[in-house]
């Protein structure tokens, strides 16, 4: 997928930079070994895909009729440990409030849409009204968009886990109502039966959290050809100061505080096991603490009779 190949194409070319000249069975396993310490600087999920992306080369390698390797050395090399990996917050808690007061606001619904369904950018914004089952209170998610070049593209979910159902929170339900006579083609977000384009979100995006003070302008450089020459303007665009991706977060979060199940909520927000929910989304807010207090006071107090 494009978004994959952003992530793995530098590594790719790390790769041949540091075993240029070197026949594949020369390349033994501390070699490999050497080679991820070197980028140790990078955060962890880079070192993981150059690791991934070494895998990949060397059992093509191994299962190739043609070049019949005999073993694959990127098996046999570890991630060094200790590498620093980041971690995306939640929204903060005037963002949250921002949504749900003003949830009828058409601005606000790509808002509403993230913070009641933790969907990832892409399947959210191939959300089709015919996608809903608003008897039942329902949404499947089948599809996503990819963006090549600002255009928007249809493809497959991130993973097959991506695809399932999940609740139609009353919030949303109440904030769709006005598309209910649209076509069932229509794309939520777009309002139309094409998906919107990168720009055409961005600049939606923006313009929910700027009316609300949650936006700042930044001046970028743009370049155009007319009649064979180039020239460049300025033109300011205004960036949202949180990002879609962290409602993904406050949406783990919300399923714990709500005691939904593990096993459920890996499914809801459509992953094949609970790792990432615990290193990559789950944050521990303030209300978690809170809750963990009221229980182990209730927990201390009976004990003690």
């Amino acid at each position: 997928k494009n978004g994959t190949q952003k992530s793995y194409l530098p590594a790719i070319r790390r790769a041949r930079a540091e075993f240029s000249g070197k026949r594949m069975r020369e390349i033994e396993p501390y070699m490999i070994s050497m080679f991820l310490k070197s980028l140790s600087s990078m955060a962890r999920t880079t070192v993981s895909n150059q690791k991934t992306v070494l895998n990949a080369v060397f059992q093509e390698w191994v299962e190739s009729a043609e070049w019949r390797g005999d073993y694959n050395p990127s098996e046999q090399a570890k991630t060094p440990r200790g590498l620093k990996k980041g971690r995306r917050e939640p929204p903060t808690d005037k963002q949250i409030e921002i949504v749900k007061k003003h949830y009828l606001d058409p601005d606000a619904l790509p808002a509403v849409l993230f913070l009641c369904t933790g969907e990832r950018r892409g399947e959210a914004c191939a959300i089709q009204l015919k996608d809903i089952d608003f008897e039942n209170n329902r949404i499947s998610i089948t599809k996503a968009v990819e963006h090549k070049n600002n255009r928007p593209h249809i493809t497959v979910t991130k993973t097959e886990s991506g695809i399932r159902k999940i609740p139609l929170l009353s919030m949303l339900k109440e904030a769709l109502e006005p598309l209910k006579g649209f076509d069932q083609d229509t794309f939520i977000l777009s309002g139309t039966k094409t998906p919107l384009t990168a720009s055409q979100y961005s600049r939606r995006w923006a313009a929910f959290w700027r009316k609300h003070g949650m936006a700042h302008p930044v001046v970028r450089e743009y370049k155009r050809t007319r009649k064979g020459k180039e020239y460049s303007y300025k033109s300011t665009d205004w960036v949202a100061d949180v990002c879609a991706h962290q409602f993904r977060h406050e949406y783990v979060c919300m399923l714990c505080m709500a005691d939904v199940p593990e096993e459920i909520a890996i499914q809801l927000v459509g992953h094949a096991n609970v790792k990432m929910i615990h290193e990559v989304y789950m944050s521990l807010k303030p209300k978690m603490i809170d809750s963990a207090q009221a229980k182990l006071d209730a927990f201390l107090c009976n004990s003690e009779d």
